[in-house]
């Protein structure tokens, strides 16, 4: 069986950049009027920014690979004549200006987030969805809470086709 995902970007470790003890001990050694949300916010913002990219990998590889095992239990329903999947899980995250006005005005860019898995699925106008329906809830069990994270059934999209005539 070939890779259906070709593009295996590398992943970086999450690194904690969190704000040490000295730091926040700092801060809030500051009298009342010096202390300013934007310097709680400028200690989180570094390791937001960090492991953004390291995250939203993550989370595209963990949709990928639901994908997948859906699109192979799908297949096993005798109805369904091909399963793709479509969007954010299929390609390659591409580099996006942030959507915090703060960052943008910065011109900071981070990745596209993929936020769900979106699979089209090809039958014949007179099949029976219960198959269908039985295929997918035993998958979402097996989603639901793994190594790497869950899968939740609102991340799941499922577009259904006319086999013969694409609609």
């Amino acid at each position: 069986m070939t890779d259906p995902w070709p593009d295996h970007p590398e992943i970086p470790e999450i690194v904690d950049l969190s704000p040490s003890e000295d730091e926040l001990a700092e801060l809030e050694s500051r009298p009342e009027y010096l202390r300013r949300e934007s310097d709680y916010y400028r200690l989180y913002e570094k390791d937001s920014l960090e492991n953004s990219a390291a995250r939203h990998l993550r989370r595209q590889k963990l949709f990928r690979w639901a994908a997948q095992l859906l699109a192979h239990n799908l297949a096993m329903v005798p109805e369904v004549q091909r399963v793709a999947a479509f969007g954010a899980v299929a390609q390659p995250l591409r580099l996006e200006n942030a959507p915090f006005h703060h960052y943008r005005r910065s011109g900071v860019q981070v990745l596209h987030q993929c936020r769900d898995v979106d699979l089209a699925i090809s039958i014949p106008v007179d099949c029976m969805l219960q198959p269908l329906k039985k295929a997918v809830k035993n998958t979402i069990s097996l989603l639901q809470e793994t190594a790497y994270g869950g899968v939740a059934p609102q991340h799941l999209d499922l577009h259904l086709m006319d086999a013969d005539t694409g609609k």
